[in-house]
């Protein structure tokens, strides 16, 4: 069979019921060049609020123990300055307040723990410090900053444009803050490296960005061996306090990290909220050639089984590609509790096993009552599994494994228009596993609550063994039943199955050790094409 256009024509479906989706592709702009202060020549103080700022003229001032500050201009370092350590302590209550300025002209070169600012050690769990930069610019465009630590064989030390580290129980906001840079770890060995923080860890008070962003790079150099988390905006967070990003956006390519590599957060533990709302993403995410190595255009690794995370009208545009497990937003995630709304990806997803516009995998062993929901997602790029033994792909998720004894997956108004795809399979190989799906490659069921799909539609073409319009392979490992609802569902894209195997218009093969159970609501609809194969 060379190929197979299978359609599932549900009339009493009116595709207006979508939601249109409309994104904020300009989160995160790059500031404007006004300033909300005006500040008199040669003040030495002034007062914003109820509060005396000191103002800072010149680069001679960025020193010492900054409380609350106020920049009168753009600041420019002298001729050749290279920091090897930072610029200024905070304390306790500080406010930088940019006022839309700049600080240019300076470059880092490190050995230690890395960032223009170190944070107050007066925090503590009952009464955390806090701190706050705003309206803030460092590097430019046409000017970025080199950030470089080199140190041979020293594992812990962090670097970001504004902290190394964050592990003394303190509240940092971000507001109106981009940053321009090229930070390059030179040997790899640095745990963590990203274009605000390192890494956060032990803080009760979280960290929230508004409106910022961050453009140039982080990467290691060609021939290195990178083993660390790489990101735009922070490398890793281990805490239980909010981390929420509005209005943010990366456009720096993330490049040859085989930790984890993503656009706005390498790697979260702990069991924090985690919100983006109107976040946009576009560049480029290139996980390592390392077996492990994920990517992801938003978080690249999640740890723990009780972290909430919610994504609601955000995109991502950047291609995103590596070794093991790639999406469009996540490579991996093994909480339940996510919720996904309206939001889009557009970006090429590239992994050897599993890859999603989405999710390249969703994994959950958590037996606690919760429901995964996403809704009114779109993807239109082309996602590709490329591995030879082992290989998933769809235009939501690569897989999808509902291993929660009363987790429920709800899938609603969410669109594939991209072309799905796996390819250089090695088809005789022992063990060859593989499903490639218009929204999911693989859905492995072996939970006792039900996968639903609502109002979902498939455009795109799919390539590749086991091809669904909707689900490639429908699993389920242990007895009893494992049930798939599908109602008022579309797939109109083309279907290629190779290697001699089965395609259908709804699930491409059902195959199980003991039963899965396909529940099609086929209610107005027109042809019969709707189950490959029962195996």
């Amino acid at each position: 069979m060379k190929k197979l256009f299978a359609s599932l024509l549900i009339c009493a479906m009116l595709l207006s019921v979508l939601p249109i989706l409309t994104f904020a592709e300009e989160a995160g702009a790059a500031p404007t060049g006004t300033h909300p202060y005006d500040i008199p020549a040669d003040a030495e103080t002034f007062v914003i609020g109820e509060d005396t700022y000191t103002v800072i003229w010149e680069w001679g001032d960025l020193t010492g123990t900054l409380n609350k500050a106020v920049l009168a201009g753009d600041i420019a370092a002298p001729a050749n300055t290279v920091l090897s350590a930072a610029l200024a302590a905070l304390g306790d209550g500080a406010v930088i307040e940019g006022n839309g300025y700049a600080l240019t002209g300076f470059a880092v070169e490190t050995t230690g723990e890395m960032g223009l600012f170190t944070e107050p050690t007066t925090g503590t769990a009952e009464a955390p410090a806090s701190v706050a930069i705003r309206n803030l610019t460092v590097g430019a465009a046409d000017a970025r900053i080199s950030f470089r630590t080199s140190a041979a064989d020293d594992w812990n030390l962090d670097m970001g444009v504004f902290f190394g580290q964050v592990d003394t129980n303190t509240a940092i906001t971000f507001e109106n803050v981009h940053a321009y840079a090229d930070m390059v770890n030179a040997n790899g060995l640095k745990k963590c490296v990203a274009g605000f923080v390192g890494e956060a860890t032990n803080t009760v008070a979280g960290i929230t960005f508004t409106d910022c962003s961050f453009s140039g790079s982080v990467s290691v150099p060609d021939g290195v061996t990178a083993d660390c988390h790489m990101a735009g905006f922070l490398g890793a967070y281990a805490s239980a306090a909010a981390l929420t990003f509005t209005g943010c956006a990366n456009y720096a390519d993330i490049t040859h990290g085989s930790g984890s590599v993503a656009g706005f957060l390498g790697d979260l533990s702990g069991n924090p909220t985690l919100t983006f709302t109107d976040c946009l993403n576009t560049g480029s995410i290139v996980g390592g050639t390392d077996g492990t190595a994920t990517a992801g255009g938003y978080i690249a690794t999640q740890q723990h089984w009780k972290a909430t995370i919610r994504v609601e009208n955000c995109v991502n545009t950047g291609d995103v590609s590596a070794k093991q497990k790639a999406g469009g937003f996540f490579p991996r995630i093994c909480t339940p509790f996510v919720t996904v709304i309206d939001s889009r990806n557009s970006g090429s997803v590239t992994a050897d096993q599993y890859a999603g516009g989405l999710m390249g995998e969703f994994s959950c062993t958590l037996p606690d009552a919760a429901t995964m929901s996403v809704s009114g997602f779109e993807n239109t790029g082309v996602i590709s599994g490329t591995q030879g033994t082992n290989a998933f792909a769809g235009g939501l998720f690569g897989i999808l494994q509902i291993a929660g004894t009363l987790l429920m997956v709800n899938l609603s108004d969410c669109v594939n228009r991209g072309e799905i795809k796996t390819e250089n399979l090695a088809f005789n190989a022992a063990n060859a596993w593989y499903g490639v799906g218009g929204l999911i490659g693989m859905a492995d069921v072996y939970a006792e609550a039900p996968l639903s799909l609502t109002n979902c539609i498939n455009t795109g073409t799919v390539y590749g063994p086991e091809a669904g319009g909707l689900i490639g392979k429908a699993y389920r490992h242990i007895a009893g039943k494992g049930v798939i609802n599908l109602s008022a569902c579309v797939s109109t894209g083309t279907l290629t199955p190779t290697g001699n195997s089965k395609a259908g218009g709804a699930v491409g093969v059902t195959y199980s050790k003991n039963e899965v159970q396909v529940i099609l609501d086929k209610t107005g609809a027109c042809g019969d094409a709707w189950i490959g194969t029962d195996n």
